[in-house]
């Protein structure tokens, strides 16, 4: 079996110059298979606890570290690094995985990421903070991500994947407390686009939210 392996190496950051220790991903696998948010599990060390790299130094969170940021989101960044910490009052040095992911959306955002990789880092932030026991966190995210990717399936031309992202909103909702809207969005799902299992699924989860 193929395990998760990581690697740990020098990152500059991009932000404030300062050398930091970063763990890498090396190989991973996904032998514990998908949920129905599309979460990989992986047999080992979970991977989503080593894609972020963090500053400890100034708090830049980034997927890289290292990649260089123009002078305009430079001030961007610092001002959004500026205002999380003074409302989070997170020590950088030990910020829990679920405020690492919401501090990178935040940036993302603030830079103009495509809007589907900010929705992808909340949803990670939410998978975290479950695995944290922090239900209110991890709702709170899901909405975020859930208001980005309602607005991304309008525009999805493709019905296979229109109706798989449909499937995986409705359950992003469901897993926020959003029974209703996790119906509603079920119902406008073109179910036989849907792979099998997912159309089992699809039965079994409206069923959670009546």
């Amino acid at each position: 079996v193929s395990m998760t392996t990581m690697f740990s190496r020098e990152c500059k950051c991009a932000l404030c110059g300062a050398i930091n220790q970063c763990d890498s991903l090396g190989s991973t696998n996904n032998f514990g298979g998908l949920d129905t948010e599309f979460r990989s599990y992986a047999i080992g060390v979970d991977p989503i606890t080593a894609y972020l790299q963090r500053c400890t130094a100034c708090g830049y969170t980034s997927y890289d570290l290292g990649k260089k940021l123009s002078s305009k989101a430079v001030l961007e960044v610092k001002s959004i690094i500026g205002e999380f910490f003074s409302v989070e009052k997170c020590n950088k040095e030990k910020m829990p995985l679920c405020k690492q992911y919401e501090l990178a959306a935040i940036i993302m955002k603030g830079i103009r990421t495509p809007s589907e990789d900010v929705a992808e880092t909340l949803l990670r932030a939410a998978w975290m903070a479950d695995d944290d026991d922090q239900s209110l966190l991890a709702k709170q995210y899901r909405k975020k991500a859930a208001d980005i990717l309602s607005l991304k399936l309008s525009v999805e031309k493709d019905l296979s994947t229109q109706a798989e992202q449909m499937f995986r909103l409705a359950e992003i909702y469901r897993r926020s407390g959003e029974f209703q809207l996790s119906l509603d969005t079920h119902e406008k799902i073109t179910t036989d686009k849907l792979h099998p299992d997912l159309q089992l699924a699809a039965l079994k989860l409206k069923q959670l939210c009546r």
